[in-house]
């Protein structure tokens, strides 16, 4: 199996009350079960949030990595989003809707485009984003058997590995007894979701050992095991 395209990255969101961003005012009403009115809503209130964030993180970014202005791309706000390039990789923001709770707003943050994963493990990256993300996302330009992979785990028979997935098998779900994380296989995408207190790095080694006992069979790019 040939994976010649791919790409990892990582994303964290929290929760915040809708009325604590500094856009919103007293008289403004919110859209009530209609998303795309409230992300129309929320590009126009949150442009002041996600200033400031951009503005946080060009600091911590030139403070951390000794970055120079012209190695920074900032762009935006706009529409309640904005994002800063760097030589090794590009952090987001992104004010979205709460599906769950019209009161409320996601603030979802994500880096994408890494130039290598190792950049997740130093000390500098940690100390910016270990606060900000719980999940990787690994995507792979060839397709993971998931059936095969649901098969490999249930012939296993491991007693403290529990594994769901739908009828036809498009995705599933792996859970451990001795591991927080949960793995979720997709046959594009392997999702990697932890607990808010993980660091980048614990995130990374539950993904390593949740690879080494289920997807050892897997053909995966080098740089999705461990050395």
């Amino acid at each position: 199996m040939s994976h010649s395209k791919h790409s990892i990255s990582l994303r964290g969101r929290k929760r915040l009350p809708l009325k604590s961003l500094a856009g919103f005012e007293k008289h403004h009403r919110i859209p009530a079960a209609d998303e795309e009115a409230m992300e129309r809503f929320l590009a126009s209130i949150g442009g002041q949030d996600v200033g400031q964030d951009l503005d946080l993180f060009f600091k911590k970014l030139r403070d951390e990595f000794r970055y120079k202005r012209r190695e920074l791309e900032v762009a935006g706000p706009i529409d309640g989003t904005g994002s800063i390039h760097s030589p090794d990789f590009e952090y987001r923001i992104h004010l979205r809707p709460d599906t769950e709770s019209p009161e409320s707003v996601i603030w979802e943050r994500s880096v994408v485009g890494l130039s290598s994963w190792k950049i997740l493990l130093t000390e500098a990256f940690q100390k910016i984003f270990d606060p900000h993300l719980s999940s990787v996302i690994i995507e792979l330009s060839e397709p993971i058997d998931t059936l095969a992979v649901i098969d490999h785990i249930e012939d296993l028979g491991e007693s403290d590995c529990e594994v769901d997935y739908d009828r036809e098998g498009t995705w599933c779900d792996i859970r451990t007894s001795d591991l927080e994380a949960k793995m979720r296989i997709m046959p594009h995408q392997i999702l990697v979701d932890g607990p808010v207190a993980y660091s980048t790095a614990e995130l990374m080694e539950n993904y390593w050992q949740l690879q080494s006992r289920f997807l050892a069979t897997v053909d995966l790019p080098e740089w999705c095991t461990k050395a």
